[in-house]
């Protein structure tokens, strides 16, 4: 799939290892922006991400300019990620092997106001539904105060991302995520919240 002078391509389990690095230095960019204000390392992102290459469930669309890797969207079978994501699953006795998690969205900055991101998406989304075994795809936002000081003007809230692409918000799989701001001496807890789309 080809646009404007760039490539997405979908790839599987370990076809994704040779993005890796690449993966872990697009999610400090992005992440490091509101609302998440991640600060994260490369070692500790790489180390994160080798999950999706030692899956035969995984999912990695990557979209490259030539040789650089400007966007990616990835994803894993539910019951493969880590504790942290599947724990309300687990807690609350859901079923959770026809369920693909949507772990991360990341672009390049001059890209996250273009159509990159959507069309990363319905690649990615695609991409599932050609497994024919899941019937759900769930994906993890931060819930912040809309309220909230650090709040850029142009901040797009969760309804807007995930709604638009037939998500629909699931108050009680809420959950806590803890990681260290930009800025910040030490890791505080930051609530997340989780949507859901029916895709089979």
């Amino acid at each position: 799939m080809t646009g404007s002078s760039i490539a997405i391509h979908l790839l599987r389990g370990n076809e994704a290892t040779p993005y890796l690095q690449d993966l872990a230095k697009l999610r400090i960019l992005f992440y490091r922006n509101y609302p998440y204000l991640y600060e994260g390392t490369l070692t500790g992102e790489e180390n994160y991400l080798r999950m999706y290459a030692n899956s035969e469930n995984s999912l990695l669309a990557v979209a490259k300019k030539g040789k650089e890797v400007v966007g990616a969207v990835a994803g894993i079978a539910l019951s493969e990620t880590q504790e942290m994501h599947k724990k309300q699953w687990i807690q609350q006795q859901l079923p959770a092997e026809n369920v693909f998690y949507l772990g991360e969205i990341v672009l390049l900055s001059e890209y996250q106001k273009s159509d990159l991101q959507e069309k990363l998406y319905q690649q990615f989304e695609k991409g599932v539904k050609g497994l024919k075994r899941y019937d759900s795809i769930v994906v993890c936002e931060i819930e912040r105060d809309p309220k909230d000081s650090k709040k850029p003007a142009n901040s797009l809230s969760s309804e807007v991302r995930w709604d638009g692409r037939g998500f629909v918000r699931q108050p009680a799989l809420n959950t806590y995520y803890s990681w260290k701001e930009v800025g910040d001496l030490k890791e505080t807890d930051h609530l997340m919240g989780f949507w859901s789309k029916r895709v089979l």
